[in-house]
């Protein structure tokens, strides 16, 4: 008999994003970036998730 209550994923579970780090497709698709952006951001910056994010969240000079 299979235990349902350990199958069941919790919703902040499917919230949370992958730790670790970007490839330059994911990176692309998330911030609507051309692929060669995004490759040169991971290129400057290196592949963190965390580096990356923080760098994007910036606002935008006009």
């Amino acid at each position: 008999m299979i235990n349902h209550a350990e199958h069941q994923l919790d919703i902040e579970d499917l919230l949370k994003e992958p730790e670790g780090d970007y490839s330059a497709h994911a990176l692309a698709h998330k911030y609507r970036l051309s692929l060669g952006h995004a490759v040169a951001l991971i290129k400057i910056h290196g592949p963190s998730r965390t580096k990356l994010d923080a760098i994007l969240a910036l606002p935008r000079y006009p």
